[in-house]
This record gives C-alpha cells, structure tokens and sequence, in this order.
C-alpha cells in the first residue's frame, strides 16, 4: 500500500509539471500551423513588392503626355495627372503595362461617352467635381463614369437637399439637388429645407430669387423648423441683400446677390468663410468646432437654388 501511494505521488507530480502527450502534440501542431502562415504572409509580401516594382517601372515607361480617345473625342493631360490617384483605372491599367497606345496619334482608347469628360479632367487637375448645370440624368452618367474609372466621388459632393427636412411648399428635382420654393406661402411663413449630411464645405447656385428675403447657410441640424424664420437660431447665414447673420446677429455686410450666382460656403476650425463666384469675400462668422453643420436654403418668396459639386 505504502508503495502504491507512493507511486500514484509520483505520477501526479510528474503530470503537473509535464504536460501529457496529447497536449505537446496539439502545441507542436499549433507551432507548425504559425509558421505556415508566417511564410505564407512572407511569399504574400514578396509578391506584393514585386508588382510594386513592376508597377513603378511600368509607369516610369509611358510616355509624359498622354493622349485619352474617349468616344472619338481626344483629351491630352500629363501623366502625372492621368496617375494621381492610387487604385483608379488608369493608375491600374498604365502600372499593368497591358494597356498600349491604340488609337489616332497615339492615343489610348476608351469606350464610353465623352460628354462631360472634361469634368472628369478637372477632377483629376484640382480635385473638384462639378456638377454645375447638369440635369439629373446628366448627373448619374457623371457618377456611373467616376465609378467606372474608380475615381472617388468628393465627400462634399455626395450631399442632397433632405427631402424629409423641407418644407411643403418647396420641390425637390429628382436627385434632390435643386429645391424650387413656390410663391409665398398662404399663411406668411418662411421656407426652408435642409442638407442630407454635414459638410465641411458646399457650393450652391442661385437660378432664380424674388426678394432679397432669402437665405444661404451652414448650421446645426438642431434647431431649424422648415416653417420657421432660421437666421436667429444659430449658424451662419447670408442674405440676398449682402447682409451675413452669425450666431442669431448680424455681422458684415458683403455683395448683394443676384440671380446666375454661386456661393461657396467653407468651414475652417471654427471660422465660416464665404465665396461668390469664385471671389473669396472673408469670413463671415464663427462657430463651435465641434458642431456638425448642414446646409440650408431659407426664403420667404420664391426662389430656386441648385447645388454645385
């Protein structure tokens, strides 16, 4: 018996410090299992260097000028602009080293329409996508060529007017990028819509205006009733007549606007800075930075404002 206990001791004191066989097994397995996938992710980097490298050398190969065939419509940029941004098609496609001058003057074809190309152009120039002047099946094809090519569309530019925060009496085109407010309402109040999203930057378009009681701004969501008369409440506002209201007062007074305008509204930290047609005016106001602003069109009158990416 003394010899017994002795040995079943020994044995689990033996098993406490050595682990059973099974467990070393499932541990030299689990080892081995690491170091396949450790060599793997390896094999997964190497290659991923050496298409870099072929991408690069691919790249540096073609030509400084490049001529696009879009449609039979010919469009000339400089390499750097055709590749500016990683990923895109033709970042893709002239890395790959496949895609080769096929068409007139050496050029590179592309199958699609060139109607508007040259907004695309312009994106790829200066980094802005607009939409200006085009009717809303203009602006899907825009936005089905950008998805084609890979190129991102701008966050600022994928706002809309909210058809949920916009008054009766206001109509939204059917992308809800143009609100047209009606006539004055029957019972005095204003009109009002606002955006879809915040946004650190927006340009609007004015097409029509019949009184200088319309409005264009940046503010919190909170607070804005579309029925209501909204430039006391918070925000930044600028009036048709050229007067700025921030934080509920009035503060500057810059160019009256008139119809065919467009207004650029940009939020900097904490300061509201305002463009009319390309002409920087100043800031028009300040904000707490930490506050999301939305774009919003207030009118008493009729009036028609569209947006422009």
């Amino acid at each position: 018996m003394l010899v017994e206990s002795w040995y079943d001791f020994h044995m689990d004191q033996s098993n406490s410090t050595n682990p059973p066989r099974c467990g070393r097994h499932i541990t030299t397995t689990a080892m081995a299992s690491v170091q396949e996938q450790v060599l793997e992710l390896e094999r997964l980097q190497a290659t991923w260097h050496e298409m870099e490298q072929r991408i690069r050398a691919n790249l540096a190969k073609a030509a400084q000028l490049i001529t696009l065939n879009v449609g039979g419509t010919l469009f000339t940029t400089s390499k750097e602009t055709l590749v500016r941004i990683p990923g895109s098609y033709f970042h893709a496609m002239l890395g790959s080293g496949l895609w080769q001058p096929d068409g007139p003057h050496g050029s590179y074809f592309l199958d699609m329409d060139p109607l508007h190309f040259d907004r695309v152009m312009m994106y790829l120039r200066q980094g802005e996508l607009s939409m200006d002047g085009l009717s809303d099946w203009d602006v899907r094809q825009l936005e089905r060529t950008m998805a084609y090519l890979n190129l991102p569309i701008p966050s600022d530019a994928t706002w809309t007017w909210n058809p949920k925060q916009c008054h009766e009496s206001i109509t939204l085109s059917e992308t809800n990028r143009c609100a047209f407010a009606a006539d004055k309402t029957t019972n005095g109040t204003y009109q009002s819509v606002l955006g879809s999203s915040p946004v650190t930057q927006f340009r609007v378009r004015i097409n029509e205006m019949a009184s200088d009681d319309l409005y264009i701004g940046l503010t919190p969501q909170k607070g804005v009733h579309v029925s209501a008369y909204n430039p006391t409440k918070g925000g930044v506002y600028m009036q048709a007549d050229g007067h700025v209201y921030a934080n509920g007062g009035k503060t500057v007074c810059f160019s009256r606007l008139r119809r065919g305008d467009m207004i650029l509204m940009r939020r900097a930290d904490g300061n509201i800075s305002i463009e009319l047609n390309g002409q920087e005016l100043g800031v028009a106001g300040t904000v707490d930075p930490t506050v999301d602003l939305f774009p919003v069109l207030c009118t008493w009158a009729r009036a028609k404002v569209s947006i422009v990416y």
